[in-house]
């Protein structure tokens, strides 16, 4: 599916508003885990231009992921990860303790084992 660009259009007060339209076939359970039915709308209050569009990509792309975790939720298929929360997963040949990724995951996996006792 193409993606479309969405205008950021500037309010009188210094302002950013956007609006997105909420596809069909993801709408109803969209409103029932979002309370949003049609449109969801993103309005940055005063800010200069260039954070407004950072915000803008941002808010973007944490609508399209949940468009897209709607649709492979109802195929059985697995989630995708916005940018903000893969900014948050652990990486492969990361410093820090395995304990404090685990936590982070919210599990206890040592040795094999998952009842929360590392040494």
């Amino acid at each position: 599916m193409p993606r479309s660009a969405h205008k950021l259009a500037s309010t009188g007060k210094g302002g950013f508003v956007a609006r997105k339209v909420i596809p069909l076939d993801v709408r109803d359970e969209y409103a029932k885990l979002y309370n949003q039915h049609t449109e969801e709308r993103l309005n940055t209050g005063p800010m200069p231009v260039l954070l407004a569009r950072a915000k803008h990509r941002e808010w973007s792309s944490e609508i399209e992921a949940r468009f897209a975790n709607i649709r492979a939720a109802k195929k059985g298929e697995g989630r995708t990860v916005t940018p903000k929360e893969a900014r948050r997963w652990p990486v492969s040949g990361t410093t820090g303790s395995p304990r404090g990724w685990q936590r982070t995951l919210g599990r206890q996996t040592c040795g094999g084992t998952t009842n929360g006792s590392c040494a």
